[in-house]
């Protein structure tokens, strides 16, 4: 992990996106969004590739992002498979799927230089201080 001076803030930050993510994954659906063919496949995708690339920008490369991609992986075959067992929510391979690909998606985007964004608006945020 990167020495920062906000690594504590940006790991509360991270769980809690892991803890929405469970939240709205096994509570009851708030609000019917859109429909049509594919649309939840974004939001499972959407969902798992910022959970991913989040805790990517904090590890930077390394073993670490390698094991956060396997747990979030894991989270989302878990999460699914819990759906199962709600009254209501549904249980399906392809969002079991769209998690997996975003997580791959976050992971593969954390190993470029844009995974240097919580650095970057550290020193920005530290430099408005100064």
């Amino acid at each position: 992990m990167r020495t920062r001076r906000w690594t504590k803030l940006w790991l509360v930050m991270g769980w809690s996106l892991v803890g929405a993510v469970v939240y709205l994954s096994l509570g009851r659906p708030p609000v019917v969004g859109p429909s049509g063919f594919g649309f939840d496949k974004v939001g499972h995708l959407t969902a798992y590739f910022t959970l991913m690339f989040w805790f990517a920008m904090i590890y930077q490369r390394g073993r670490q992002n390698n094991l956060n991609l396997l747990f979030f992986v894991a989270l989302g075959v878990v999460l699914e498979i819990l759906q199962y067992f709600t009254h209501h929510r549904t249980f399906e391979f392809a969002d079991m799927l769209a998690n997996a690909i975003g997580a791959g998606l976050g992971w593969c985007v954390g190993a470029t230089r844009v995974a240097n964004l919580l650095s970057a608006a550290e020193r920005k945020l530290t430099s408005v201080g100064e």
